[in-house]
């Protein structure tokens, strides 16, 4: 009775430590969520396969998040995603995994979805984006107190 012979496999951490890359996520930049499990292990999975992992959610194409935590951020992604891609050897329909609001969704005061946990700090062109929109509405006899002008802002920009 003859023996079957294994196939080779090389694991991400050998990949990574070779120096190896295919070609799976080339050209795409994800953002993978400080608290998603085993995120080291996912950052490798992504550079592996040819793709980015950036710092800012805003630089992102893929958000990856935990599915098992319902504060996913807006247009998240679960990191199944990533696992389902490597497993069949094509890019998935992240729309497959979609876990967090729609992405530009302004979150409804007084609503049971968890808040972004501490500020994200202004940008010096933030900044000035900011006081140019409020002086416009001034301008236009427009309040500039409360959310609302601050909703427009999101919604324009």
């Amino acid at each position: 009775m003859a023996k079957a012979q294994a196939t080779v496999v090389y694991t991400s951490s050998l990949a990574a430590s070779q120096s190896i890359r295919g070609q799976l996520f080339s050209g795409k930049k994800f953002w993978i969520g400080q608290r998603t499990p085993q995120r080291s292990v996912y950052v490798t999975k992504v550079r592996s396969n040819g793709g980015d992992v950036v710092p800012l959610e805003k630089n992102a194409d893929y958000l990856i998040y935990d599915h098992l935590k319902n504060d996913g951020p807006p247009g998240g992604i679960s990191y199944e995603f990533i696992d389902h891609s490597i497993r069949n050897g094509v890019l998935a329909d992240p729309d497959n995994f979609v876990i967090g609001p729609a992405r530009g969704t302004v979150r409804d005061v007084g609503s049971s979805r968890p808040t972004k946990q501490g500020r994200t700090p202004f940008s010096t062109q933030d900044d000035a984006i900011l006081w140019l929109w409020v002086r416009s509405c001034k301008a236009k006899g427009s309040a500039i107190g409360g959310n609302e002008i601050y909703k427009q802002l999101e919604v324009n920009v």
